[in-house]
């Protein structure tokens, strides 16, 4: 008599198993649609390169990863699949560090922004204090084009805050509304992160134009800067 369906289907994934084609940490596929049961590690079975990679894994490296691939080709080429071939892992090995996409990209941006540091001890002075930070974001921004895309003035990181505490405590004490050294803030950042969005997607998009050598966008960079100060040294000193 022909053995029922579900010895069948064990007996097949007995065979996948002790042929590693259904590896340790994999699951094991079902006949009606659901999530299925996780294959165990056999007690003094060496782990193969791939299991070694994946048991090592780390969200620290994930995110590092991520970053090394963005800053090479850019976010529109970022995947869960890419990051993984790049560490030759299995792609849903990357959800046991980070639930979705979205989750990485937020790592990815916190821990570029935490590569440079203000200082303990601001400099004298609102504007140097503004001056101070918007180029450090700017030196963010240049060294990893991608990031312009990855952030907005909403997105709440712990290392973007940071920036946000510098920009309100020097702006603060100068006589100006709550509102208005909030608005202050977000127009300075808005500026810095979409003068870098900008110069990237013309890099990314244009061909031809005004050759390079004619162009130093850390001039017109700084410029900017410079005015929009002037304009905020206005408001705080104007009279009332």
């Amino acid at each position: 008599m022909e053995d029922p369906p579900y010895r069948r289907i064990l007996a097949d994934i007995r065979r996948r198993i002790a042929a590693d084609e259904l590896p340790p940490d994999e699951r094991v596929p079902l006949t009606r649609p659901g999530i299925g049961t996780v294959v165990a590690q056999e007690p003094g079975r060496p782990l193969k390169d791939r299991e070694q990679r994946e048991a090592e894994l780390s969200r620290e490296r994930v995110v590092k990863a991520a970053i090394r691939i963005a800053d090479a080709e850019g976010i529109v080429s970022l995947s869960m699949r890419r990051i993984a071939s790049g560490l030759e892992v299995a792609t849903m090995a990357l959800y046991r560090h980070v639930a979705t996409k979205d989750e990485l990209v937020r790592e990815m941006a916190n821990a570029v922004l935490g590569e440079v540091a203000l200082p303990p001890v601001p400099p004298e002075g609102w504007r140097a204090q503004l001056e101070l930070m918007a180029g450090l974001q700017w030196v963010l921004f240049r060294r990893h084009p991608w990031l312009a895309q990855a952030l907005s003035v909403r997105r709440q990181l712990p290392n973007l805050t940071a920036h946000e505490g510098w920009a309100l405590r020097a702006l603060g004490g100068h006589g100006l509304t709550a509102s208005t050294v909030n608005y202050a803030h977000v127009t300075l950042f808005n500026y810095v992160r979409s003068t870098a969005l900008s110069f990237e997607w013309e890099a990314e998009i244009l061909d031809g134009g005004i050759p390079d050598e004619d162009l130093d966008v850390d001039l017109i960079f700084g410029f900017g800067l410079q005015r929009l100060l002037d304009g905020l040294d206005v408001l705080i000193t104007r009279p009332g």
